[in-house]
């Protein structure tokens, strides 16, 4: 079953006049208990396609876990429209979505709805702590335990891990271009055949854009809408002082999901397009707007030149654009970023020129250990490597022992003289000296 609009319609009544989100499931065993075995049969049949299934019998695999998917599918929207509306239901029917329908169309929508449930009827919505099971005695108190009962339901959704969520397996396997899915990319990426699998998959994806920009517009309404029950939430754990279920393992992950379709494909989505896209200001505009300073140096640095003028007429400023840069790239990281554009521009502008690859080539590089760098450069020259390795001390482990410090104790007699001052004996502080050797260490493993 797949949940289109007309499934949101058919779900906007209340299932009882007292209870739109009706009861509490587990607390009616008959009901709840044939639902969870059709969900560990779903469950089952999902790990039995990530455990490195034989080739020969994956294709019946994925057919019947469809299939336990749908089934589960079938009865969670029967539950939903006569009984009750559940979190962890909801975390169950968003996972057979995604399984059932790889181009998450019904999961935008399913989310959607789920999103709108926790906004407008949180009081309301399942599990809610039976009366007989509160233990506070003064209404903020059973409030309170109401609601964090409630946000238990949230951690199989997202899980306490990127890989202990619900929605990590579905998402590990989802096609994302033809037959590549987040599982192999990952696989090719280890391995350093990242090169290659964007060349091959590249064409695939021009071939199919549509399906492809549709699935990262799916992508983005799943994660807006998440993110949007993610919101919700906050808000009642801040009212109780509670901590909140952490939704940025599921959110990092469909992130991660966008992230591999815009390096192959250069697809990004609508919202995400237009937010990067640049803005030509009005001539007007430009002569009124205000202008940008940065203070560096304890020197102002304008970057209007009549204003430089009329500050300081009789004084030349020159400023570098080395100078902009480093106001405007804070780390390493904002500089790949700005790589990033370049490679995007050269790809959109010039698709025939190698200059977007190389750019992304040497983003890729710069996020690898020199180890990892020396074993791709140098690959299938293996004693190469080692005699490199052996000069430079990459394979050495760990740091050599030394012996403590000797602190230069100053003497108790010493006396002052006004024509010769005597020179003050700074003492060393070990500890601190061996932390920056430690921050020089660690950053000399990643970066080369």
């Amino acid at each position: 079953m797949r949940f289109t609009e007309d499934k949101i319609r058919s779900l906007s009544n209340a299932i009882s006049d007292d209870h739109f989100c009706g009861i509490y499931l587990k607390s009616d065993r008959k009901v709840f208990r044939p639902l969870r075995n059709e969900f560990n049969l779903a469950q089952t049949s999902q790990r039995q396609l990530v455990q490195n299934p034989d080739p020969n019998e994956i294709d019946a695999l994925h057919e019947s876990n469809v299939q336990n998917w749908s089934a589960l599918a079938n009865s969670l929207f029967d539950v939903f429209e006569s009984s009750s509306r559940d979190v962890e239901l909801a975390a169950w029917m968003l996972a057979a979505q995604i399984v059932i329908d790889p181009s998450l169309n019904t999961s935008s929508h399913f989310s959607l709805w789920f999103s709108s449930l926790v906004e407008e009827h949180w009081l309301s919505i399942q599990p809610i702590l039976p009366a007989e099971k509160i233990r506070a005695e003064d209404d903020f108190a059973k409030q309170k335990e109401i609601t964090e009962f409630k946000l238990k339901a949230f951690v199989q959704l997202v899980g306490e891990s990127e890989d202990s969520s619900l929605l990590y397996s579905p998402l590990l396997l989802l096609p994302l271009i033809g037959d590549l899915n987040y599982s192999r990319y990952l696989s090719e990426e280890r391995k350093g055949n990242l090169a290659e699998v964007r060349q091959t998959y590249q064409t695939i994806a021009m071939s199919h854009r549509a399906e492809v920009t549709a699935l990262a517009k799916n992508l983005e309404s799943l994660r807006t809408n998440l993110s949007s029950i993610d919101a919700g939430i906050k808000q009642h754990c801040q009212a109780f002082l509670l901590p909140q279920p952490s939704f940025q393992f599921v959110l990092g992950l469909l992130t991660k999901l966008l992230q591999v379709i815009e390096y192959i494909a250069g697809i990004k989505p609508e919202s995400q397009a237009e937010s990067t896209a640049p803005i030509e200001p009005a001539p007007a505009e430009t002569k009124l707007s205000e202008e940008a300073k940065s203070v560096r140096g304890g020197a102002v640095i304008s970057m209007n030149p009549e204003t430089v003028t009329e500050a300081a007429p009789n004084t030349i400023t020159p400023v570098s654009f080395t100078s902009i840069a480093e106001m405007q790239v804070q780390n390493r990281d904002q500089a790949f970023h700005q790589m990033r554009e370049l490679a995007e521009f050269f790809m959109k502008t010039e698709p025939h020129s190698p200059v977007s690859y190389l750019l992304e080539k040497a983003i890729r590089w710069g996020y690898l250990s020199l180890p990892e760098l020396m074993t791709e450069l140098l690959s299938d020259q293996q004693d190469t490597i080692n005699r490199v390795f052996n000069l430079s001390g990459l394979d050495e482990d760990g740091q050599t022992h030394l012996p403590e410090r000797q602190t230069v104790q100053p003497s108790v007699a010493t006396t002052v003289s006004a024509a010769e001052p005597s020179t003050p004996v700074v003492q060393e502080e070990p500890a601190q000296e061996q932390q920056e050797e430690q921050v020089v260490t660690s950053n000399s493993d990643s970066l080369w």
